[in-house]
């Protein structure tokens, strides 16, 4: 039934009437919202107040390392400034390589730079109060920590042992231009089984020996970014003692707690003195794919064998080593294929030879371990051997015939404590008779090869 005229035009003066009636109730919102905003603004700042009050010895340089901190961290996460923040200058967004006649004794230019990590501010006042946490930016560095540039290192190439190598090539890198941390974006499997993809790592005031000459940063893209990221850059003169040491002191900070505490998992002293590690380099190296772990198919006797194998040490020299030293115990680090010949040909004649044999092939991160934490170490054809080599604290004696080419971190010097000895013989890639190139060929010379053609000296040329 239709609805009287005068009550249908009533309904939308009706309506409007109560949209009259509700907007004093909006505005009364409106400025209730914006006076709890103010007062919430004036509270904080009244805390701020307190705080400064309390601490009153807190100088106004370290709130000025803040600000400047914060504000580089704006520019790193691709965020615009808080108004009222002055732009940094191109001085304090690049970061200078030094001289080459003294890049090692340098101090540390006074530019302010964040770098990312994932725990928040810690400020330490100068006057010895005690430090307070600040709730501040997720990806910024405590605040006494990046009172300079940062450089980052991202994955390189190929396996564990070769990104080892970019990894320490990039922290002497950086310490020798004056950075003053490292920050870590590591995506390779491999290498996040042993360090934190994402550590920051504090450089030591430790100074490096002898003259160091570094390229200048090529990249001008990375200009103006707080941040340098390490493209592979190598410092001539870098030694192995200057990777052992940046090592020890710097990427150990890195390691997982689980690695750090199978390094520290070690016998009684005596015992290792008999122990003797040797690395064998399989899969790859013997008819198998580099991703690999296991195959149940045959090495194809008759196929040309990995050149790289013309490198490796024989079986015999092995022996070698174990007589002449007197090793007691032989612990075999290889990967889960077990395809190396040495390894059957050491379990067959451990009882000749008077030794206990171990094989260790389980995890990454167990057979790594075994390598860094040997006292007495035979190095096979390999960066994964050489650099393990690098970060061993407790290794007295190395044993090698070659050091791996491009991405090896070794060198004839070492370090104090250790003594390296080589082993040569006239077999080489090119020139190898009366061995043929077949797997089986390889076989044959790695079993039954005369140790006496096998010269042992200390140190290396």
């Amino acid at each position: 039934m239709p609805l009287p005229a005068e009550d249908a035009s009533a309904r939308p003066r009706r309506r409007h009437g109560r949209r009259q009636s509700r907007q004093p109730e909006t505005s009364t919102l409106a400025c209730g919202w914006s006076c709890s905003r103010a007062l919430l603004i004036i509270a904080v700042l009244s805390t701020i107040l307190l705080v400064a009050s309390t601490y009153s010895q807190a100088d106004a340089s370290s709130l000025m390392s803040l600000y400047l901190q914060s504000a580089a961290a704006d520019r790193f996460l691709g965020r615009p400034a808080l108004e009222g923040r002055n732009a940094t200058t191109d001085a304090d967004r690049t970061i200078s390589t030094p001289a080459p006649t003294t890049p090692a004794a340098t101090s540390v230019p006074p530019q302010t730079t964040a770098a990312p990590v994932r725990e928040p501010v810690a400020t330490t006042r100068a006057s010895g109060a005690p430090s307070t946490t600040l709730p501040t930016l997720q990806t910024t560095l405590q605040s006494s920590q990046a009172d300079g540039p940062v450089m980052q290192v991202t994955d390189g190439s190929g396996r564990l042992g070769n990104n080892l190598a970019f990894i320490l090539r990039g922290i002497i890198y950086a310490k020798l231009t004056h950075h003053v941390a490292v920050q870590f974006s590591i995506t390779s499997k491999s290498v996040k089984e042993l360090f934190e993809p994402k550590a920051v790592l504090q450089l030591s005031s430790s100074k490096l020996e002898g003259q160091r000459f570094c390229p200048e940063k090529s990249d001008k893209r990375q200009e103006g970014r707080p941040i340098y990221n390490f493209q592979g850059e190598r410092c001539k003169g870098s030694t192995a003692k200057d990777f052992h040491t940046l090592a020890l002191d710097t990427l150990v900070q890195a390691f997982k707690p689980e690695f750090k505490s199978c390094l520290n998992n070690v016998g009684a002293p005596e015992d290792a003195e008999k122990e003797l590690t040797v690395h064998l380099r399989g899969q790859d190296l013997w008819g198998m794919a580099e991703y690999e772990l296991k195959s149940d198919k045959p090495i194809p006797m008759e196929a040309n064998a990995h050149h790289w194998l013309w490198h490796q040490p024989p079986c015999t020299m092995y022996r070698k080593i174990i007589v002449e030293e007197g090793f007691k115990k032989v612990i075999v680090v290889t990967s889960p294929d077990l395809r190396h010949v040495c390894v059957e040909w050491l379990k067959s004649n451990a009882a000749s030879l008077g030794i206990e044999v171990v094989i260790q092939s389980g995890s990454l991160m167990e057979d790594f371990c075994a390598l860094a934490k040997a006292s007495n170490l035979v190095l096979s054809f390999s960066t994964l051997g050489d650099n393990a080599a690098v970060l061993n604290k407790r290794v007295k004696k190395i044993f090698f015939r070659e050091f791996a080419q491009t991405h090896s971190l070794m060198d004839c010097g070492l370090w104090p404590g250790t003594t390296l000895y080589q082993y040569k013989m006239p077999i080489s890639e090119g020139k190898h008779p009366p061995y043929g190139n077949t797997y089986r060929e390889i076989i044959k010379w790695f079993t039954t090869y005369d140790e006496t053609q096998i010269t042992k000296s200390e140190g290396c040329r």
